[in-house]
């Protein structure tokens, strides 16, 4: 993902892909290097994924040049709600026609497949001539918030299996899982994100001192995922404010002289982001090696990404003012990625049976791999670079 878009627009294979093909390579029917089963390595995999997807969400935050008012968020926060869970439900109807899954385990795969992946949306050579930078931005801003609203759907789901506490008329995941998760995790990450900012702007008020300011974000970091876990709110949400608060100087609205993070604060968030990235895609192409795939699973997982995805995107987006080639794009470039296979884990981790976790595991494994394939080779195709021009108003 370090290679700059110009380059590999020129190229039949975008990096997510070649990573991908690298885990495949590495796993059990290619070297062998690593294996990384449910059973054996669920709880493993589970961690992972929450790691890699709270760094991420922690460094986008970091770097995302967005200001921080409702008229600039108003369509990736429509995105991330209503179409993650208008995604979940499709997907709920769509898995039960295909694989006859009853409502609570389709609706748990739909969880899984709702989320987006922000740093994937970032780096995708998106076909579009112009808005370009405005539509990434809100496909990234849409993946960093959707994160949070999915685990919540995929823990009703569990609660729809026995699996989960709803409480009475679902009142204690209303109260505990949405409402707490979100305003819980939202603010402490944000105090702990402002907290840092004040301490680095109190031991180095001008930058004439060599701090070593990317460890105290990784700190901040550490402590709002702690936190957060500690007093049960959501991490991933955590993370995000942190970043966000380190990234606006711990203002909702900068004006004037506001300490942003220093070049080599955004450098080293880059690079561990795209990590991130790069592990979760390895661990993708070596799962897969643990799961049978069927013709019908691809087919699926067309029906999600062609059809599923715009219907949900266009539900989210009504009558707000964007031309037609920004809508399709939207509606189609949803790239999914780490949110869903730690989502997976998570769902697999809590109890489900050894057939019907296989099943799940696969079809999510085998959506994951047609969707970067499939983004990837259309956004470098000369098919996929007219989508963003034809019909353009």
């Amino acid at each position: 993902m370090a290679v700059s878009s110009s380059h590999v627009a020129r190229r039949p294979l975008t990096p997510p892909i070649v990573y991908l093909g690298a885990g495949v390579l590495l796993g059990p029917i290619g070297l062998g290097l690593i294996d990384a089963g449910w059973r054996e390595h669920g709880r493993v995999v589970e961690t992972l994924g929450e790691l890699l997807v709270a760094l991420a969400l922690f460094c986008i935050g970091l770097r995302l040049r967005q200001a921080l008012e409702w008229r600039a968020w108003r369509v990736p926060v429509r995105l991330s709600t209503i179409t993650t869970v208008a995604t979940a439900t499709l997907v709920a109807g769509t898995a039960h026609v295909f694989f006859d899954l009853d409502f609570a385990h389709a609706l748990l795969l739909g969880a899984i497949l709702a989320p987006t992946d922000p740093v994937l949306a970032r780096d995708v050579p998106l076909p579009l001539e112009s808005d370009t930078e405005s539509v990434r931005t809100t496909l990234v801003g849409e993946g960093a918030l959707n994160q949070a609203v999915a685990l919540s759907v995929l823990l009703f789901a569990l609660g729809l299996t026995g699996l989960h506490e709803l409480g009475p008329m679902a009142l204690r995941w209303a109260m505990v899982d949405v409402v707490w998760a979100f305003a819980g995790g939202a603010a402490f990450g944000w105090l702990i994100g402002a907290g840092t900012v004040r301490l680095l702007a109190r031991l180095d008020r001008d930058r004439q001192l060599d701090l070593p300011e990317e460890l105290f974000a990784l700190a901040a970091l550490v402590l709002a995922c702690g936190g957060a876990a500690a007093i049960g709110s959501s991490g991933p949400l955590a993370a995000l404010a942190a970043g966000l608060a380190l990234g606006n100087g711990a203002r909702l609205h900068p004006a004037g002289r506001v300490r942003r993070p220093s070049p080599r604060m955004l450098g080293m968030a880059l690079r561990l982001e795209r990590a991130a990235a790069i592990i979760m895609l390895v661990l993708v192409g070596v799962l897969l090696a643990r799961v049978e795939l069927r013709p019908e699973m691809f087919l699926f997982a067309l029906v999600v990404l062609g059809v599923v995805r715009p219907i949900a995107v266009r539900l989210a987006l009504g009558n707000i003012a964007l031309s037609g080639a920004d809508r399709r794009t939207i509606g189609w470039f949803g790239v999914r990625g780490m949110g869903s296979v730690y989502l997976l884990a998570h769902g697999i981790n809590e109890g489900l049976g050894a057939g019907l976790a296989h099943e799940i595991a696969a079809i999510a494994l085998v959506t994951l791999l047609t969707s970067v394939v499939l983004h990837g080779l259309s956004a470098t195709s000369p098919l996929g670079r007219q989508l963003g021009t034809s019909g353009r108003s």
